[in-house]
């Protein structure tokens, strides 16, 4: 899968953890938000970042980005944020 798309696991609770395909290329808006995410790398060929896919996600504490700019609101409201790169 190369696009996640537009809240395509928002309010998802029993998520955990998403290990996304090296090929993966965009993250739609709000894909992630308001989930029980806590882990997450997004991989190199990750270009597009949709408008707030993690807000909200209390739970996250890990997020590794290996090429992608941070999206608009991306991280907004992640309280349990521990480490970012």
């Amino acid at each position: 899968c190369t696009v996640v798309g537009a809240s395509a696991f928002e309010m998802c609770d029993s998520i955990n953890e998403i290990v996304l395909s090296t090929e993966t290329t965009t993250l739609g808006d709000y894909a992630f938000a308001s989930s029980g995410i806590k882990t997450i790398v997004i991989p190199a060929k990750v270009t597009n970042i949709g408008v707030e896919v993690f807000a909200h996600c209390h739970e996250l504490a890990n997020i590794t980005y290996l090429n992608a700019s941070l999206g608009e609101g991306m991280l907004l409201d992640c309280t349990g944020l521990v480490k970012s790169n």
